[in-house]
């Protein structure tokens, strides 16, 4: 499929939307990838993953609440539905339109990185047994 098609056959729109999802959960992958100790470098990619469902989640229950009716305000002004914390997956908005195959590509590279850090240090403990 070339880059043509995949446009042809998606909104802009939904391509961009694709693409800053996308860019969020590899830039907290790559967040991820410093964190030195095994177990809680698993824990984090585990939060990561449950948070972006959640952020997904939460982006589709959104319009249907907005669909049904208006946005309620918090005390600094913000709708109650944007405040959400996320321990591991970062949330921050990008001022500029990004490349969707840089970014799939990207993504990609830190979903390998993240697998190559699991079985490097798996590799280290079978080898490390046997000395």
């Amino acid at each position: 499929m070339t880059e043509a098609d995949f446009r042809e056959f998606y909104s802009p729109e939904v391509v961009q939307k694709r693409t800053h999802q996308f860019f969020l959960l590899g830039t907290s992958i790559a967040n991820a990838l410093d964190i030195p100790n095994l177990s809680d470098y698993a824990r984090a990619l585990s939060a990561i993953m449950h948070e972006y469902e959640h952020f997904l989640s939460a982006d589709s229950k959104l319009k249907m609440q907005n669909f049904f009716k208006t946005s309620r305000k918090a005390s600094d002004g913000k709708p109650l539905e944007e405040i959400r914390e996320y321990t591991y997956f970062e949330v921050k908005a990008v001022p500029f339109e990004m490349e969707y195959t840089v970014i799939f590509a990207t993504l990609c590279e830190m979903i390998a990185l993240a697998y190559k850090k699991i079985d490097t240090h798996k590799a280290n403990v079978i080898t490390d047994s046997y000395d």
